[in-house]
């Protein structure tokens, strides 16, 4: 084989290997996890309450931080995580979860709900948990 065919030839090759690379970086797609923020809403069919317990059915979340003032908010445990949130004065239900993709967002599943009067509602029929964008959204 002569230069001029072996350098035809690397190029093509080149050329080959670099198409096929490509391919591979879409960024959107396979297993390219992206890091984010959500933010959970209880959904009542009682208006404003004082309290929630939240457990984290399945999927990864890192941190939860309270959405406005004096809302407090706890995350217990290890395997389920649960989240204890407080409210200084009956409100809304929301909190900010820093998960590990926004892609494949967590499930959260309500445990106990405490009304306005601090006492606990007797039945959980009505109640969810809504997810939406992040902070600024």
């Amino acid at each position: 084989m002569n230069a001029t065919r072996r350098a035809s030839a690397f190029a093509v090759v080149l050329l080959v290997l670099t198409t096929l690379a490509s391919c591979n970086d879409d960024p959107t797609g396979g297993d390219i996890r992206q890091p984010g923020e959500l933010t959970a809403s209880l959904v009542s069919p009682n208006g404003v309450e004082g309290s929630a317990l939240l457990e984290v059915a399945s999927g990864t979340v890192l941190d939860v931080t309270a959405v406005e003032p004096y809302v407090h908010v706890f995350r217990v445990g290890v395997n389920p995580v649960r989240i204890v949130v407080l409210r200084l004065e009956p409100g809304e239900i929301s909190l900010r979860l820093t998960i590990d993709d926004v892609n494949h967002p967590p499930e959260l599943r309500v445990v106990d709900v405490g009304g306005p009067d601090d006492q606990l509602r007797a039945s959980l029929a009505g109640y969810s948990v809504s997810l939406g964008g992040g902070a600024g959204s």
